[in-house]
């Protein structure tokens, strides 16, 4: 496997085609670290970040109606293919990321931390449909994230925020050694070819 050349290849392929892609963070860090360009790149970051009982978690919502990390894993795959080293790397980084689908009770806690009485998710739908002093009081919580979540923009995806980043830093890492590995190797192998 050869991990410079399948990004070098990533990198023409991305060219090829037109507006920002949304990619895991070792694919722009790698391009980075190769000296390609990523003006046009874009890491799958979260869209917000909500303090619940203490604990930070990283929502991320969708894309063309596709979670941002899934997106993330498709672009690779539509560029290189399902089968590319790059492409299983970012399904192993992104699509194995412990989170949770419960949108519900995620919503519910932080509007309920958030001082607004309610029995669950659907009363504070209701509330947000009325447009009332309940209304006016979950804009001012969080106006963003109210009208993701009640206007129907997912599918949300929310993890504890370290161990997105955790998992996020163990990959680039993992990258990096990697590309100095094979670029260690070529250069000593270009040495060799030069003796005369």
């Amino acid at each position: 496997m050869d991990i410079v050349n399948e990004l070098k290849d990533l990198r023409v392929k991305f060219d090829n085609q037109p507006g920002n892609k949304l990619v895991p963070e070792f694919i722009k860090a790698s391009f980075i670290k190769l000296g390609l360009q990523t003006s046009d790149i874009q890491s799958v970051q979260p869209f917000k970040s909500l303090n619940i009982n203490g604990n930070d978690f990283a929502v991320f919502d969708s894309v063309d109606n596709t979670n941002t990390l899934h997106k993330a894993i498709q672009t690779i795959a539509d560029a290189i293919g399902r089968n590319a080293y790059l492409t299983k790397q970012a399904a192993r980084s992104l699509g194995n990321l412990q989170h949770t689908d419960n949108i519900e009770g995620i919503t519910a806690n932080f509007f309920k931390q958030s001082g607004i009485p309610h029995t669950g998710l659907w009363d504070l739908q209701r509330k947000y449909e009325q447009k009332g002093d309940d209304y006016k009081a979950i804009i001012k919580a969080d106006k963003a994230f109210a009208n993701r979540v009640f206007d129907g923009v997912g599918p949300f995806k929310i993890a504890l925020n370290d161990f997105f980043k955790m998992n996020n830093q163990l990959t680039v890492d993992k990258f990096d050694r990697a590309i100095d590995t094979e670029l260690t190797i070529a250069n000593s192998k270009n040495r060799r070819k030069m003796k005369p």
